[in-house]
């Protein structure tokens, strides 16, 4: 024992007149036995009864080894953080954490005293604790979110006898807010990330034998929750984009967002994205999917959906909710990008990215959701590719992403596929076994948090048979037909070959790295190249594309940085300005106006400068001219992919089919169902685009009889 080891104990009080004289007596005593060169802090949070007197008069009966701090009432974990930065800031080596209410005394202080020279972290764990359910609940919860968001770290992870080495611990007594209701836990959370050396020892807990618990029930849980966001929340990564990669990603990512169809400043859902919404509001009106609606997409897109209708009441709910994954993935992404590649790259990407998704997304699509976990499981898979260092947190993140591409759609799982195999391979490589049990054990977890929640729904809802018989089966069974042919396959392609080639110029040091992102590329390509296909499908490649520009332009050298840039710009550019005309939505109406009055030709010059919104109000205006010959909104059949109609005449179908197309081109047997349907009168109205070549609307004036049409339109009446 060394007098050179400054220990400052600091000891939160709060209400404790009856314990807390002889709570300071015994550790003192102990303190003074040990020849430790050593200073008692009690703080006084704002306490209601005589403890702060209490406290004083001990402290003038013992001497300066005792030292009274008052403050305002902060709580218990604003009290002890206070005690850690001042004891930092007087220049303590270790600092010593034990609560006033004499459940743990200073007994077993002096083993964890003896061994402080091998350790920079050392706690007691509370034995003989005596805890109601709800507090054994709230230590299970909090020791595994200190496990899964930080690594393994001690057991009592709030343990309140707790010994550290100042030095160890002093960045991170500045790092926690002083609002953190138990920083104590983040403190272990730290420890173990920082892979500090820790011990832990077993000491005797007491029951208090005055005083009370101050936070009790409803306290208690709303606590409990406070502590859980917390710990999780400061778990994040410290490492910080720059002020211009912030305000380069800010524009990128609203002009994106503003220009989704499910945005606010559009009118209406477009396209595909309108059935996953009629499927939302079938679910608002007691209805289950696949079974009193139909559409061949997983369960999981249903309920997203379902939920943003449900936490606006419109499809304003459902852009809030894509908009915060997408930035929440999207930051990660990036983050990741800014750590490996620098700020450069990291802007270039950040500009491709978002232009890339305004070319090739209407929003809400399964690609525009499955392009969010995709995101973090390629982040997963770059850290472990990057460090070989394998994260349970990770692992399990991935696993749940994972199984979300799988009920959200069939194509979106090859990205799954590679990132296992890949884990796979390189774990075989470095003969690590052990690791790749831990991993594989870790993803199936992670999956199995996803998949056993919502196929517990699916049964409880009814509708897992049908589930099964729509969306798997149905799938596999017509998963190579139906489709257009898109520019995007052949220019995903070039970039995938051209910045590949570009990096392997560059001698890229991180091979491995570049193999492994440019053959998920492939892979992914291939999957969604294998038969025609549209615009949005190939979303779910922008990631890996991106990785590559921001691996090939970070080889370095103005002028192959600009030759790397340069194949960017004729895409980048239309994309950006297809989002931006999106974007301007509010201003569209006096745009028009002006260039009416300048050319007299309204409509054509209109749509050539906003075409994307200025189409999609034309076509709303067009339906909604529909609605005074509609009496009954209830049975309202549209033909053809046209399902935004629902949401703009706010009508629905009385059988389970919202829209036919697409499914009509994969299914006979729907096709004959169709026909049986419309000859039998299902439906009262029907509306069918004249775009569309339908093979049973020969059959429509033998039941129905057309009353209204415009020029994209007809509204056809059941003839009773």
């Amino acid at each position: 024992m060394t007098m050179t080891d400054k220990l400052c104990v600091v000891i939160p009080v709060y209400n404790e007149q009856d314990v807390i004289a002889a709570v300071l007596e015994k550790w003192d005593s102990m303190l003074k036995s040990l020849a430790i060169d050593y200073e008692i802090r009690p703080y006084n949070d704002g306490s209601k009864d005589n403890s702060l007197s209490v406290m004083r008069d001990v402290a003038a009966r013992i001497g300066n080894a005792i030292t009274v701090k008052d403050k305002t009432n902060g709580g218990h974990g604003h009290t002890i953080l206070v005690g850690y930065r001042e004891a930092t800031e007087d220049g303590f080596d270790w600092v010593f954490q034990v609560d006033s209410d004499d459940e743990m005394g200073p007994e077993k202080f002096s083993e964890l005293w003896a061994r402080k020279d091998d350790y920079d972290f050392l706690v007691g764990r509370r034995e003989g604790r005596i805890q109601t359910l709800s507090r054994k609940a709230i230590s299970f919860v909090s020791r595994l979110c200190v496990r899964l968001f930080y690594g393994k770290s001690i057991w009592d992870v709030n343990t309140p006898y707790r010994l550290m080495r100042v030095s160890a611990f002093k960045e991170f007594f500045d790092e926690i807010p002083l609002t953190t209701f138990a920083p104590n836990v983040i403190l272990s959370g730290l420890a173990a990330r920082q892979e500090l050396r820790c011990f832990e020892m077993r000491v005797p807990q007491h029951n208090r034998t005055t005083g009370e618990v101050s936070i009790k029930k409803w306290k208690l849980l709303k606590a409990a929750a406070k502590s859980l966001w917390q710990t999780i929340w400061l778990s994040r990564p410290r490492i910080q984009l720059s002020k211009l990669e912030i305000l380069v990603f800010a524009v990128s990512y609203t002009i994106t967002v503003l220009s989704y169809s499910c945005s606010p400043l559009i009118n209406h859902p477009y396209t595909d994205s309108s059935v996953f919404v009629y499927v939302g509001r079938v679910m608002q009106r007691g209805g289950s999917p696949y079974v009193d609606v139909f559409d061949h997409k997983g369960p999981l897109l249903y309920l997203l959906n379902y939920a943003g209708l449900l936490l606006t009441g419109g499809t304003v709910g459902v852009w809030i909710e894509e908009c915060l994954f997408l930035l929440v993935s999207s930051l990660i992404f990036f983050l990741c990008l800014h750590c490996l590649f620098g700020q450069i790259p990291t802007l270039i990407s950040i500009v491709s990215f978002f232009c890339l998704i305004t070319a090739t997304s209407d929003g809400n699509l399964t690609e525009s959701w499955g392009l969010c976990f995709e995101m973090l499981i390629l982040v997963h898979l770059i850290k472990v590719l990057h460090s070989s260092n394998w994260s349970r947190k990770w692992g399990l993140l991935s696993g749940a992403a994972i199984a979300s591409l799988s009920l959200l759609r069939p194509n979106l799982v090859p990205i799954g596929i590679f990132y296992v195999v890949a884990i796979i391979h390189d774990c075989s490589l470095k003969k690590d076994w052990k690791v790749l049990c831990k991993a594989l054990f870790d993803v199936m977890l992670g999956g199995f948090c996803v998949l056993v929640p919502i196929i517990g729904w699916l049964f409880y809802a009814g509708c897992a048979k049908a589930c099964w018989e729509y969306y798997i089966v149905f799938n596999f069974k017509y998963l190579s037909a139906g489709g257009v042919v898109s520019y995007w396959n052949y220019t995903f392609i070039s970039y995938i070959f051209l910045y590949s080639t570009f990096v392997i110029l560059s001698k890229y040091r991180k091979r491995r790295i570049f193999v492994i992102i440019t053959l998920c590329a492939m892979f992914n390509w291939l999957v969604i190249a294998v038969k025609p296909t549209h615009d949005h499908y190939y979303e779910i490649l922008i990631p890996q594309v991106v990785f590559l520009i921001a691996m090939a332009c970070a080889s370095g050298g103005v002028v192959r940085r600009f030759v790397c840039i340069l194949p960017l710009v004729p895409v980048l550019a239309g994309c950006g300005y297809g989002g931006i005309c999106a974007a301007l939505r509010p201003w569209m109406d006096l745009n028009l106006a002006i260039v009416s009055l300048k050319s007299g030709s309204f409509f054509d010059d209109a749509s050539n400068i906003f075409c994307p919104a200025y189409k999609r109000d034309r076509l709303a205006s067009e339906i909604l001219s529909f609605k005074p010959y509609i009496k009954d909104l209830q049975s309202v059949t549209v033909l053809g992919n046209k399902c935004f109609v629902y949401e703009v005449l706010g009508a629905q179908t009385p059988w389970r089919y919202p829209y036919q197309t697409p499914i009509i081109n994969i299914s006979g047997d729907i096709l004959d169902e169709v026909k049986s349907a419309l000859g039998g009168g299902v439906s009262r109205y029907i509306i069918k685009s004249k775009q569309e070549i339908l093979p049973f609307a020969e059959d429509l004036p033998s039941k129905y009889r057309c009353i209204s049409q415009t020029v994209n339109y007809e509204l056809w009446e059941l003839a009773i």
